[in-house]
């Protein structure tokens, strides 16, 4: 019956290194019982974990704002670029510090040729056609707790090997 038994999970030694862009200009503040940050250029991302370059890419969008900036014609086709580079990691992920239902309220505000329809559209065709899942994260206290255990969640896999 030995096709039952569970695999042992292994639970990493916290805190675990993790490893953010030099170009970020607004970084996480991470927990510090769980995650010990090192700041260097990465190829695609904002975050990573050492041994895992290759395999994690994880994006963080400060905001619908940043990200409305991101898909609005100026910025789009670099945007694909990117997109189309992260696609090679294994395990990708975009991160967004805010609320989903704040989309239109923030596209109103930036008067920008994209309706929010278009970001709708957008957030579909990265999940569907990348294959990036995008998650909302709230913000202040909530979004802390959110990346947190997001980031908790990624490396406890990726050190299992269940990514």
């Amino acid at each position: 019956m030995g096709y039952l038994k569970r695999k042992k999970r292994v639970v990493p030694d916290w805190p675990v290194n993790i490893i953010q862009d030099d170009r970020e200009k607004k970084p996480w503040k991470l927990n510090p019982r769980h995650f010990k940050v090192h700041v260097r250029r990465l190829e695609v991302g904002d975050y990573t974990f050492p041994t895992f370059e290759k395999t994690i890419a994880i994006e963080k969008k400060s905001g619908i704002k940043e990200l409305v900036t991101n898909l609005g014609g100026r910025y789009r086709p670099t945007f694909k670029k990117f997109l189309n580079k992260m696609e090679a990691y294994p395990f990708r992920i975009i991160i967004v510090e805010d609320d989903l239902s704040n989309v239109e309220k923030v596209v109103r505000k930036m008067r920008t040729m994209l309706e929010p329809y278009s970001v709708y559209f957008w957030l579909s065709k990265i999940l569907v056609v990348h294959k990036i899942p995008v998650i909302f994260v709230g913000k202040g206290r909530i979004k802390n707790q959110m990346v947190d255990e997001l980031l908790v969640q990624i490396v406890t896999q990726a050190i299992n090997g269940d990514l």
